[in-house]
């Protein structure tokens, strides 16, 4: 996946918190909601004005490792989550208010490839990351097994 301010490309610093597109990098569209509410699911779409913008905030280092908050700037008080704080092939990427009692499940790691982009890894799996499975318009955001597809970048 592709971290964008729309008018550059920034790469990621542990201390920094900065507002970010997410962009596929297969498919060159936005990570989104179509509303901002508790539940709902999180999908690619073309850019728009309401296309998804998140604050990328450092939340916690763990063995070494950060991980990081994505808050839509629109709404801060929910956060990108995985459903069920379960760490299965396909569970479902949603927007959920912050959860103090499951913070795995908010908490997500940025693994930077060498092109530049990232994979988007939830503090619950060592496997998973978040992908499509498509490139349509609208395909929903998922947890899948890192293969280094572009789906997953």
């Amino acid at each position: 996946l592709e971290l964008t301010t729309r008018t550059r490309r920034d790469p990621i610093i542990s201390s920094d918190t900065c507002n970010y597109y997410v962009i596929n990098c297969s498919s060159q569209l936005y990570m989104t909601s179509g509303t901002l509410m508790s539940g709902n699911n999180v999908y690619q779409k073309n850019y728009n004005i309401l296309s998804g913008l998140y604050n990328i905030k450092k939340v916690r280092t763990v063995s070494g490792v950060d991980y990081y908050s994505f808050v839509p700037v629109d709404d801060t008080s929910l956060r990108l989550d995985v459903y069920n704080a379960v760490d299965q092939e396909n569970a479902n990427i949603q927007l959920f208010s912050y959860n103090s009692a499951y913070p795995q499940a908010q908490e997500f790691r940025l693994i930077q490839n060498s092109d530049g982009t990232y994979y988007i890894q939830p503090r619950l799996s060592t496997t998973r990351v978040l992908g499509t499975v498509s490139d349509d318009n609208t395909s929903n955001i998922q947890l899948v097994t890192q293969s280094n597809s572009d789906r997953q970048k």
